[in-house]
């Protein structure tokens, strides 16, 4: 259906958002500007929040552990933490409420429909990644997302996970963690020696991310 209605569309960027997400106010025009401030952008997510105002999404990371372990960064913390206001670039957003460059889209060929609603949003940035653009959190756009909402949204997980991790195992395995010693778990938090600068986003994954 996404990719159905990318194909209809006819802007130079593309939005996707859940029919269990509503943005707040000024939402879409922050994430346009995030991608048209750089052309190194490819993708531009946004900061999801509970309906009680906690955090559900600040970008996508990787906990310590199996390479499908991955985690909503600060997910159930205030939605007023500092740190969740700082734009910066990370392996993933999720697909609730995604906007990306049409050309970027069009010469990956859309979502990968072998995935059943799970997993293909993260598969469709690390794809990005791979064609060496960035991928980029924009908290000045503000989603609230009633998570899962949808009937039927949890029926594919199990196939999901198995077709994402035989495609990005390999390349996962080596890719660093960055536990914090926070409760609930949140990976690939700013350091806490970090002044706010977003360039630990970046280099960690151009580290590792270049060469493959």
């Amino acid at each position: 259906a996404c990719n159905a209605g990318a194909a209809a569309g006819r802007g130079d960027a593309l939005l996707f958002l859940n029919n269990d997400a509503f943005a707040m106010p000024g939402s879409v025009a922050a994430m346009r500007a995030a991608l048209a401030a750089d052309e190194t952008i490819g993708i531009v997510g946004a900061k999801l929040l509970y309906a009680d105002g906690s955090l559900q999404h600040a970008g996508l990371a990787l906990l310590d552990g199996p390479v499908s372990r991955w985690w909503h960064v600060h997910r159930q913390l205030p939605g007023s933490l500092p740190d969740a206001n700082v734009a910066r670039d990370v392996l993933a957003v999720t697909g609730a409420a995604l906007m990306i460059r049409r050309s970027l889209f069009a010469a990956l060929g859309g979502f990968d429909e072998r995935y059943v609603n799970g997993w293909e949003d993260v598969d469709l940035c690390l794809r990005a990644w791979c064609r060496g653009l960035r991928v980029r959190y924009e908290p000045r756009a503000v989603i609230e997302h009633l998570e899962s909402a949808t009937l039927g949204r949890t029926r594919g997980d199990r196939a999901n996970e198995a077709r994402f991790i035989a495609r990005w195992d390999t390349i996962l395995a080596v890719a660093p963690r960055y536990p914090l010693a926070e409760v609930p778990p949140v990976a690939l938090a700013v350091p806490r020696d970090c002044a706010g600068d977003d360039r630990w986003g970046l280099d960690h994954v151009r580290r590792w991310w270049g060469g493959h």
